[in-house]
C-alpha cells in the first residue's frame, strides 16, 4: 500500500509539473494588403482583418490610405 501511495503522489507532481510548463510556438506572420483605405483607422482596418483573417489577425494603416492585415499563416 504504501508503494501505492509512493507512485500516487509522484504521478500527481510529475503531472502538475508538465501542466504548468510553458509551451513556446513560433507562427510565421503573412501580411496582405487588405484595401485601399482614404482616412485608414487601425480600429476599421484591424475589424476587417479579423472578418478576412480571424481573431489573431492585426490590422494596420500604412500613411492612412492602406489597410495591411498581419496574420499567422
Amino acid at each position: 500500500m504504501r508503494n501505492f501511495s509512493t507512485f500516487v503522489i509522484l504521478l500527481v507532481t510529475l503531472l502538475t509539473t508538465l501542466g504548468n510548463g510553458s509551451v513556446v510556438v513560433s507562427a510565421k506572420t503573412c501580411t496582405v494588403l487588405l484595401k485601399p483605405t482614404p482616412e485608414c483607422t487601425k480600429i476599421d482596418c484591424t475589424q476587417d482583418c479579423i472578418i478576412k483573417y480571424g481573431v489573431s489577425a492585426v490590422g494596420r494603416c500604412h500613411q492612412f490610405l492602406s489597410c495591411y492585415c498581419d496574420y499567422p499563416c
